[in-house]
């Protein structure tokens, strides 16, 4: 399974190895959702349904043409591949590598991973920095230094539910950020600097650094300025997140 098929899976909201029947029902019902007459009355948002309803129409048409080649789908296959790959956060201060726990947060680790793939975290920075707890990245907004007072809160449009666990958040750990709301995440990450095992069960851990700690280090050592609201995590330089790759496991020495 490649790439575009992999995505075309995740656009339609179906997990790898749906059937032909299953794509129908949720193609027809994301059709509905986001087609543009049923938001004629908002000019906003109708040139965003018209571009996700050709998305939705493509994403079929590449499924359609899976399923009709007759290719068997193999979960297992899917599985180790999936459990195989880590993601490259490469930074201004070079890259630090994270293995993903599907075991635990299936949901979180996948949507990272789609970000990543789409380019999402490309050009972001670490935009929040507080010393012997955690380095705070993925926002859209980071992108663009004229959003600087809105920086953290940004998100993708969407929000994901909760997958707590029992995976202790320790350096390294990265993390799902949030809002109060427990199922508020979307594309906001964190990594911890230290034990912070006060956020066990109540922030979603979802993999951990395996390499580029003197990376994390740096970044959590930098200095800091108010971000408003009394908290001194506003790092003084760029903390920039040039790109995020998800890579096979085997091909990075770590």
């Amino acid at each position: 399974m490649n790439d575009e098929i992999r995505n075309a899976f995740e656009l339609l909201d179906l997990k790898p190895g749906a059937t032909s029947e299953e794509g129908k029902a949720a193609y027809r019902l994301l059709a509905q959702v986001w087609h543009p007459d049923k938001h004629t009355g908002n000019t906003s948002v109708k040139p965003k349904a018209e571009e996700k309803l050709k998305q939705i129409n493509l994403a079929y048409e590449i499924l359609k043409k899976y399923w009709n080649s007759g290719v068997q789908f193999n979960p297992q296959e899917i599985a180790n591949k999936e459990a195989s790959e880590v993601a490259l956060i490469n930074t201004c201060h070079g890259q630090m590598v994270v293995e993903f726990w599907s075991d635990v947060a299936p949901g979180h680790v996948e949507n990272f991973k789609k970000l990543a793939r789409e380019g999402f975290y490309d050009g972001t920075a670490f935009h929040r920095v507080v010393k012997g707890f955690m380095i705070q990245g993925g926002d859209p907004l980071t992108k663009d230094a004229a959003n600087e007072a809105r920086w953290g809160t940004g998100g993708p449009g969407y929000k994901i539910k909760a997958e707590f666990n029992d995976r202790p958040h320790v350096r390294g750990v990265l993390s799902a950020a949030r809002s109060q709301d427990p199922n508020s995440a979307g594309c906001q990450f964190f990594v911890c600097l230290a034990d912070a095992k006060f956020l066990d069960r109540q922030y979603t851990a979802f993999g951990k650094l395996i390499a580029g700690d003197d990376v994390l280090e740096a970044i959590g050592s930098v200095e800091t300025k108010s971000a408003g609201g009394g908290e001194r995590s506003r790092p003084t330089r760029r903390m920039s997140v040039e790109s995020v790759q998800i890579v096979p496991r085997d091909s990075v020495k770590a």
